[in-house]
């Protein structure tokens, strides 16, 4: 397994268990689900190219 798949999986999850806690019906849940989603990848390429300019070596 893959680290983009590893973040992919974790995505689901949190942004599953955050939709089921916090929003009452299921179409609320749904986009919350999505957009969570969203941000968590986006976020998470986000996080990754700014890394790309640190030299750890």
């Amino acid at each position: 397994m893959n680290h983009f798949l590893s973040m992919v999986i974790f995505a689901m999850i949190v942004s599953a268990c955050f939709a089921l806690l916090m929003k009452s019906t299921d179409p609320e849940r749904w986009r919350y689900f999505l957009r969570l989603l969203f941000y968590f990848i986006g976020l998470g390429f986000i996080a990754a190219w700014v890394m790309n300019f640190f030299p750890f070596r």
